[in-house]
């Protein structure tokens, strides 16, 4: 007697592309210990909080999908090589994601991301002539009832350029 065995039901097809190399570089500079430091993992999260950020993170730069997608993205992935222990994807739904999100603002995105940049600088020792952080978060638009067509209300030159970099140069 022969038992036909479905070899499809068996085996699990992953496509992971750029997610390993990606992690990788998230593993080196400490990127899930670093944001777990910062926010703290609570007890009853099944997905850790920096694996949580981790996983945002590289859906961002690979397909970048809306959180309510995020469980859709990871599908085909071999989770458990992805992320050091096996993860349901359905614990990567958009609720838990908003709510490590909320707690990263809490505290401040571009806080966590100066800490993470200067480390990086200073774990690989890289080498920095300056630093340029855009720091407007105002924004103008509209028309100005004393404005000519022809006004140039901000002009940047060069002279002006070289200015700011000495200004911000270590």
């Amino acid at each position: 007697m022969q038992v036909a065995i479905n070899v499809q039901d068996k085996i699990k097809l992953c496509i992971d592309g750029a997610l390993p190399l990606l992690k990788g570089i998230c593993d080196k500079i400490s990127l899930s210990e670093l944001i777990g430091e910062k926010l703290g993992n609570q007890d009853n999260r099944i997905v850790s909080t920096g694996k949580a950020i981790m996983a945002i993170v590289l859906n961002t730069i690979v397909q970048r999908r809306p959180l309510y997608k995020l469980e859709r993205f990871y599908e085909k992935t071999n989770t458990e090589k992805l992320f050091g222990e096996r993860v349901d994807v359905g614990k990567l739904n958009d609720d838990a994601m908003a709510r490590v999100l909320d707690e990263l603002y809490e505290i401040g995105p571009k806080k966590i991301m100066t800490e993470a940049a200067m480390g990086i600088i200073n774990k690989f020792n890289i080498k920095v002539d300056g630093i340029h952080a855009d720091t407007i978060s105002k924004s103008v638009y509209g028309e100005y009832a004393e404005c000519e067509d022809n006004d140039v209300l901000l002009q940047v030159t060069k002279k002006s350029y070289i200015m700011f970099l000495d200004m911000i140069r270590f």
